[in-house]
């Protein structure tokens, strides 16, 4: 009997200590499954940083370009819409007078309503002005 017991009390200790085993097992997977993480978001944030860095390429890229349009493109004034020149002839949409004065000269072109209107797609402005130098309607069918 004593015997018994003590064969009981060993294997009681032997699955006591395979359950330790299984925790810290379990534990060493934990902390596998943290690193694998870690290593997944310093992954993301590399990606992150390059993602912003041609962000900020690209934007400069378009800055230069608007800026050689602006200097190499002839323009004329019609009622205080700038359109572009094209073999003498205002062409295309005019550019936001608003954006002109508030931006520093930077041209927005503006967005086509109808046969009248158009509207400034970065400040929002609708004007009474049109494709090919048409601007300041007298019967406005804008509402």
């Amino acid at each position: 009997m004593v015997g018994d017991a003590i064969s009981l009390k060993g294997a009681l200790e032997a699955v006591a200590r395979l359950s330790q085993i299984k925790k810290e097992l379990s534990d060493a997977d934990f902390k596998q499954s943290i690193v694998e993480l870690r290593g997944l978001l310093l992954d993301a944030q590399e990606n992150i940083l390059e993602l912003r860095e041609e962000n900020l390429s690209l934007k400069q890229e378009v800055e230069k370009l608007a800026k050689i349009q602006t200097a190499e493109t002839p323009t004329v004034e019609i009622e205080g819409f700038l359109y572009d020149l094209v073999n003498g002839q205002p062409s295309g949409l005019p550019y936001c007078p608003t954006c002109l004065v508030k931006e520093d000269g930077k041209r927005y072109r503006l967005g086509k309503l109808n046969k009248e209107f158009s509207e400034c797609n970065n400040c929002k402005v609708t004007h009474n002005a049109s494709s090919g130098g048409r601007v300041n309607f007298e019967s406005s069918s804008y509402r």
